[in-house]
C-alpha cells in the first residue's frame, strides 16, 4: 500500500488464481477458472473476534480467470488487511491464504 497525495491509500494486491477439482482419493485436477470473487480491504482481520462492518474499507466483486492478477483499490483510511473471498463463499482447502496483512512502502 502507499499513501497518496490526496490522503487516500492505494492498495495493490497480486493474486494467483486457479481452480482445481479433487476426486474421492484427493487427487487434484486443474480446471478452467472464470468466476466472480469478492475482494476486500479491511482495518482488521475478517476472521478475528470483534470484526464488524465498520472494519470494511472496500468490498467489490471482480471476475478472475486462472493466472496472476494485479488488483488496485483506493480507500479513505489506512488499511491493515486485504483478501480475496474473505467470507469463504467458495470451497477452499486453505482459507488461511485468502487474507493477508499489508504494510506501507
Amino acid at each position: 500500500m502507499r499513501r497518496r497525495a490526496d490522503g487516500k491509500w492505494a492498495v495493490t494486491a497480486v493474486v494467483d488464481a486457479r481452480k482445481r477439482y479433487a476426486d474421492g482419493k484427493g487427487i487434484e485436477t486443474e480446471a478452467p477458472l472464470d468466476e466472480m470473487f469478492d475482494i476486500g480491504v479491511f482495518t482488521a482481520d475478517p476472521g478475528a473476534a470483534g470484526f464488524t462492518q465498520a472494519n470494511v474499507l472496500s468490498m467489490r466483486s471482480q471476475r478472475l480467470s486462472g493466472g496472476r492478477h494485479k488488483i488496485v483499490m483506493v480507500v479513505d483510511r489506512e488499511p491493515k488487511f486485504v483478501g480475496i473471498d474473505p467470507y469463504v463463499k467458495y470451497i477452499d482447502r486453505n482459507v488461511q491464504d485468502n487474507i493477508r496483512p499489508i504494510g506501507s512502502r
